[in-house]
């Protein structure tokens, strides 16, 4: 890898930007020239237009990867549309083409359950980020135990603050990637068993940006990343070794 190397993660919707924290540990053993920078989508995000920010100072220094995953890597496309000058190639995990369901992208989500999430997140925020993360793994990985341990990293701790997480579903229900080429590389993976954004979502995305290449792991749910760590930070590190030559 070069010396100028900047990595910018963006987690998905509920997780906070520390679910990353393995993978870059390994980048840093591999190679500590890397810069990182971890971002908390929800803070990205507009209040109720749940549209994007994209004016930061750390977009300005340099050229970055982007890495995101789920609501995370939606943004990291939009971005690769909006500033492609500052952006190397992006790596997008559980992505789809649109969350809400349409014509287009039947297998969405139905956006009656969005809002029926919005009215249940002020008062009950613990049992909606519950009922989401049943969604998140697949039966291989809940059969390992998988969901346990993501309560215990991530959910016995501090819930996210409500309102950033209404600013994410806002974002999910608008959320529609355009059928037109995008100037940088694209890496998309899927788990083969994500219920949250179905691998056919990944498909037809792949199909619209025909440079893109997508990898579909078997048996793996929404956190590929975060349930096989050592085979991603090699999925990752290989791509990004292949395409600065």
């Amino acid at each position: 890898m070069i010396e100028e190397t900047s990595v910018l993660w963006l987690a998905g919707w509920s997780a906070p930007p520390s679910v990353w924290q393995p993978v870059i540990d390994r980048f840093s053993r591999s190679d500590p020239r890397i810069r990182h920078q971890l971002v908390d989508v929800h803070t990205l995000l507009e209040g109720e237009s749940g549209m994007p920010q994209q004016d930061h100072d750390w977009l300005d220094d340099g050229v970055w990867w982007v890495v995101g995953w789920s609501m995370g890597g939606m943004m990291a496309l939009e971005w690769a549309r909006m500033v492609a000058d500052r952006i190397r190639g992006v790596f997008a995990i559980g992505v789809t083409d649109q969350f809400v369901r349409s014509p287009r992208s039947p297998d969405g989500w139905d956006e009656r359950v969005l809002r029926r999430m919005e009215r249940r997140l002020p008062d009950a925020p613990e049992q909606v980020l519950a009922d989401f993360d049943r969604r998140m793994f697949s039966l291989e990985e809940e059969k390992a135990g998988w969901p346990i341990r993501w309560r215990q990293s991530y959910r016995n701790q501090q819930q996210p603050d409500v309102s950033g997480l209404l600013a994410g579903l806002h974002y999910l229900q608008r959320y529609s990637f355009p059928d037109s080429p995008l100037s940088v590389p694209v890496f998309l993976l899927h788990g083969e068993d994500d219920a949250i954004c179905p691998v056919s979502g990944a498909r037809r995305l792949a199909r619209m940006l025909p440079e893109a290449e997508l990898t579909v792991w078997k048996g793996a749910g929404h956190l590929p990343f975060w349930t096989q760590p050592e085979r991603f930070h090699f999925w990752l590190k290989e791509r990004m070794d292949r395409a600065t030559g």
